[in-house]
Parts: structure tokens; sequence; C-alpha cells
């Protein structure tokens, strides 16, 4: 998996601009909601033939990161949109490094060590994630 974030966050174009954010409406958040809302009941629906795995996979980014991105890309413009996706694709490094690690620990080191360490690794990577993002950003 880091080796596909890699390859994704290598290919995916990189943020010239920076856009000051427009006001959200009402309106703008009903939308958002209910977009979301139709991906969920449709993952809901078809987990029974996706599986566990699949359906997991696929739940949290494709969901989250298609209704906000059409969303920024409906008011900002397209290089907002691309900025975002760009920065959620970095961001997935933290979930990945979280489930590694339990996943590797729980056995041997037992749920409260396993998951005390995967949540300090992924608050450092995070952190060290946005320092990232931010020195390579316009302001």
């Amino acid at each position: 998996m880091v080796g596909w974030l890699l390859l994704v966050a290598w290919l995916l174009p990189k943020p010239k601009t920076q856009a000051s954010p427009a006001a959200s409406t009402g309106t703008d958040m009903l939308i958002r909601v209910m977009a979301a809302e139709s991906l969920i009941f449709a993952v809901t629906e078809f987990a029974p033939s996706l599986g566990p795995r699949l359906s997991g996979l696929i739940t949290p980014f494709p969901i989250y990161t298609s209704v906000l991105a059409a969303s920024i890309h409906m008011r900002q413009g397209a290089a907002q949109s691309a900025e975002f996706v760009h920065g959620a694709t970095v961001s997935l490094f933290t979930p990945a490094v979280f489930w590694f690690i339990v996943g590797s620990t729980i056995a041997a080191w037992g749920v409260g060590f396993a998951y005390a360490i995967a949540i300090c690794a992924s608050l450092l990577l995070h952190w060290l994630l946005l320092k990232v993002l931010r020195r390579g950003s316009p302001t």
C-alpha cells in the first residue's frame, strides 16, 4: 500500500497556486451531505457481494475525496481540487502506518501497547507530512 501511495503522490500534479477559500452555503453543505450519504448507502448495499476487505478498502478514501474534490472544483476550480487530492493522498500514509504497526505488533505486545505505539507514530508522521506539505506550498 505504501508503494502505491508513493507512486500516486509522485504522479499527481504539484499545486501551483493558492486560492482563498470561498464561503460555504447551507445548500452547498446539504448537497455534500447527500452525496456522501448516497455513496455510503451504495457501499453498504453492495458490501455483502463485495466482501469485507474490498468494501472496507473503498469506503473511506473514495467517498470523502470524491465528494470534497467535486465540491472544491465547483467552488474554487480545478487547481484547488487537484491540491486537495494531492494533500488527501499524502495524508493516507498516516493510517497506513497506523494499521501496519497495529497489525504487526498487537499479537506480540498486546492491544494497549500496540495502539499506543501506533498512535504516537501516526501523530509524528502526520506532523512531519504537514511540515513537508507546508514547505512545498506557495504562500
